[in-house]
């Protein structure tokens, strides 16, 4: 059986599309919001955060800045959050799986999308995808999930 080790081998999963360390920007993403760094427990304790999500989204689709966002969530309770702690956890994982870096095109995009709402199959798609891409371990896991399925010519529908 393949996994994800004898899969990749030496080469490793993580050089498809891995851009020279002088382009990396500082926050350890590469422009396309991979995460550059090694694995992380960062979002292991809070599920998807999907509601979340879209409702960070929408505000900004309202025509808020990512700044206003911010202080929204921690200091206006956007989120519903009771206590300090909470809204300062949910902001540090929403901010880097859709935020990062803010002026990045694609934090308008799923802005755009969320106004469809959350039980859209194009916005939670979109979501899915750059949490997979802000995320190394998820990343790494779904791609050799897929990779799996692929190889036993399994159809993967999304």
């Amino acid at each position: 059986m393949n996994t994800l080790a004898s899969t990749y081998g030496k080469r490793g999963l993580h050089l498809v599309g891995q851009e020279p360390e002088a382009l990396a920007p500082a926050w350890g993403r590469s422009w396309l919001g991979r995460e550059l760094q090694r694995w992380s427990a960062r979002n292991l304790s809070k599920g998807a955060l999907l509601l979340e999500s879209v409702k960070c989204l929408q505000f900004l689709a309202d025509g808020h800045s990512v700044a206003e966002l911010h202080r929204a969530v921690q200091e206006q309770d956007l989120l519903g959050k009771r206590t300090w702690e909470a809204r300062r956890t949910y902001w540090r994982l929403i901010s880097w799986r859709y935020l990062t870096p803010p002026d990045n095109p694609v934090v308008a995009a799923l802005a755009a999308l969320a106004d469809r709402g959350t039980d859209d199959p194009t916005l939670r798609g979109a979501l899915y995808f750059h949490f997979c891409l802000a995320d190394r371990l998820t990343f790494d896991v779904a791609a050799d999930l897929l990779w799996t399925l692929q190889q036993q010519g399994r159809e993967v529908r999304l």
